[in-house]
């Protein structure tokens, strides 16, 4: 019951997050927008990110010493960025809920079904703001896109013949804790094993955790115990799977507000395989990570334009 009640919060959120968008006009001008290039670097192969992202705008600096994520990191498999500070978009303070969704959720693309994808492989992969056709959702808050457009048909929430692969693609030996996270992580290690029969190339993979506030009811260590857990499982899944330096998992979040609604607080960024990602920029964080993920240079302006706070951090 409780898993239940967390799932229909999760999904009230996340449609907020469509009305709130539609209301502030932005969903209808990115439906308008021309389709962004899909051509890859020739040398980037099948690489695949997956965004976890942490609800509750969290903007502590520093990493809560977790042996998980210090372990990772001591191995060179994880990556912190704790000097990088949240940017809203300039202008007024929001006056109404739709403005504030458009500047804290401005990474987010959010779905007609109730989830959400980042903004830019929504725009890479063509992916419409009203029918969302080429992003696939599954019940436990995890979504997929395929930016290269060879998934697009079916049905978009618990497609049947990805849970049909997933399933027939089997079991990994790791173990994955038995937490909201964990269950969507484990999925995204299905499908990337299952990759090879459904033809999926460079997908982008988005997975929620909640309660990262200092307020929240649970305390925020207890939280981040949770994520170290479910990251340590999925790398040794990667590894499993001889995919470690093809998959980069990255954390994101809404910027903390700050009392003025201008600039949020300083926050920590974690990037987990792929070699830990050493070129990504933090000024520039959400569009270093498509660079590596294969997007081409020429094709980095019209997924994060200047002016609009998509994707950058500074």
């Amino acid at each position: 019951m409780r898993t239940k009640e967390k799932l229909q919060s999760r999904r009230a959120l996340f449609n907020l997050g469509v009305r709130s968008l539609a209301g502030a006009g932005l969903l209808g001008s990115l439906e308008g927008a021309a389709r962004a290039s899909a051509s890859l670097a020739t040398d980037a192969g099948d690489r695949a990110l997956v965004c976890v992202y942490l609800f509750g705008g969290e903007a502590s600096s520093k990493l809560p010493a977790i042996p998980e994520l210090q372990a990772l990191e001591a191995a060179g498999d994880l990556r912190v960025l704790d000097t990088v500070s949240s940017v809203i978009p300039g202008g007024a303070a929001p006056s109404t809920p739709g403005q504030l969704m458009a500047r804290k959720y401005n990474s987010l693309r959010f779905l007609p079904n109730g989830f959400a994808t980042p903004e830019w492989a929504a725009r890479l992969a063509g992916i419409g703001a009203v029918d969302g056709a080429g992003a696939f959702t599954f019940r436990n808050g995890m979504s997929l896109v395929s930016v290269d457009g060879r998934l697009r048909e079916g049905s978009q929430y618990e497609n049947p013949g990805l849970r049909r692969a997933m399933s027939e693609a089997g079991t990994l030996r790791t173990e994955f804790p038995a937490t909201s996270l964990g269950r969507q992580l484990e999925d995204v290690s299905r499908l990337l094993r299952a990759g090879g029969k459904l033809g999926l190339k460079h997908p982008v993979f988005l997975c929620t955790a909640g309660g990262f506030t200092s307020g929240a009811e649970r305390p925020r260590n207890a939280r981040y115990r949770e994520l170290g857990r479910a990251l340590a499982a999925f790398h040794a899944a990667t590894v499993e799977l001889g995919m470690e330096r093809q998959v980069t998992t990255y954390t994101d979040a809404e910027p903390a507000v700050a009392a003025n609604g201008g600039t949020g607080a300083r926050c920590v960024r974690m990037i987990l395989g792929g070699a830990a990602v050493s070129d990504v920029e933090a000024g520039h964080y959400h569009a270093s990570l498509a660079r590596w993920h294969g997007v081409s240079p020429g094709d980095l302006p019209k997924l994060f334009p200047s002016g609009n706070g998509v994707g950058m951090l500074a």
